[in-house]
C-alpha cells in the first residue's frame, strides 16, 4: 500500500470553498428572516404612532428611528396611507416599511440574475384614535 501523504489536506482544499459558500447562504437566509422580523415590529410601533394622528413626516422619522439597522437612511422608505392628514378617528391608518438588503454571498447575486440585494417589507393596519 502507497502512503497518502497530503490526501487530508487535499481533500480539505477541495471541500473548504464549498462549505465557505453554504455557511455564506445560510448567514443571507437568516439576515433577510431577521430583517423581516424587525419591520414587522418596526411597522406595528409606526401604525401605533400614526394612530395618534402625527404627521407623515413625524410618522416616518419615528420609524427610522426605531430600527436597529445601518444605513437605514438610504435604504429603508416609509410609507403611510391614506396620506392625507389629519386623519378621520375610526378609520384605518397603513404603515407600510421596506428596506433594501445587499447580499454577502456573492453567487446570490449571480443567481438572481444580477441583483446585489433584495428588497423585503412589512405593513400594519390599526384604527385612528
Amino acid at each position: 500500500m502507497k502512503k497518502k501523504k497530503g490526501q487530508a489536506a487535499v481533500e480539505i482544499a477541495l471541500m473548504l470553498p464549498i462549505v465557505l459558500l453554504l455557511l455564506c447562504i445560510i448567514i443571507d437566509i437568516f439576515r433577510v428572516l431577521y430583517v423581516i422580523n424587525t419591520l414587522n415590529m418596526v411597522s406595528q410601533e409606526a401604525a401605533r404612532y400614526a394612530s395618534f394622528n402625527h404627521s407623515n413626516t413625524d410618522i416616518e422619522i419615528f420609524a427610522k428611528n426605531n430600527c436597529p439597522f445601518k444605513e437605514k437612511d438610504s435604504r429603508m422608505t416609509v410609507t403611510t396611507t391614506p396620506d392625507d392628514e389629519p386623519r378621520k378617528s375610526g378609520t384605518n391608518v397603513t404603515v407600510r416599511v421596506k428596506y433594501d438588503i445587499k447580499y454577502i454571498t456573492p453567487l446570490i447575486g449571480w443567481l438572481t440574475v444580477g441583483n446585489s440585494s433584495i428588497n423585503v417589507g412589512a405593513s400594519s393596519t390599526i384604527r385612528v384614535e
